[in-house]
């Protein structure tokens, strides 16, 4: 599961795509609880001024975003190579709604049924 996750290197078909982005929700959030945890725990020992909770709960989304994008990138970069596309391709999922609708129906669906959606707006 490493390698899927964590490397930009590859190919992966439909079926591992949607588990690589169902793995990288999941860990994502698991990320999220232990930081959440880790920092409230820390910061009610230590006493912390608002201020200081302030700046740890920015680091701390700021580190499970940027964990998200990582991974997200990283499987849609793999299904990109697959289906003979630049990696360059996986940025637009970046764009709201737009990188979305791509991501689902170029990457995400089968080819049948990707020819068979694009032939029957004809």
């Amino acid at each position: 599961m490493p390698e899927l996750l964590f490397s930009y290197e590859g190919r992966i078909g439909v079926k591992q795509f949607w588990l690589g982005l169902l793995s990288g929700l999941a860990s994502t959030i698991a990320l999220a609880m232990a930081i959440g945890v880790l920092l409230a725990v820390g910061l009610i020992l230590t006493g912390a001024s608002p201020q200081a909770q302030e700046w740890a709960t920015f680091f701390g989304s700021a580190i499970v975003a940027a964990y998200a994008v990582f991974t997200q990138l990283a499987v849609t970069v793999k299904r990109c190579h697959d289906s003979g596309r630049s990696g360059w391709w996986s940025l637009l999922t970046l764009i709201p709604f737009i990188g979305l609708v791509w991501l689902v129906v170029e990457l995400g669906l089968p080819a049948s049924v990707r020819s068979r959606l694009v032939g029957a707006g004809r």
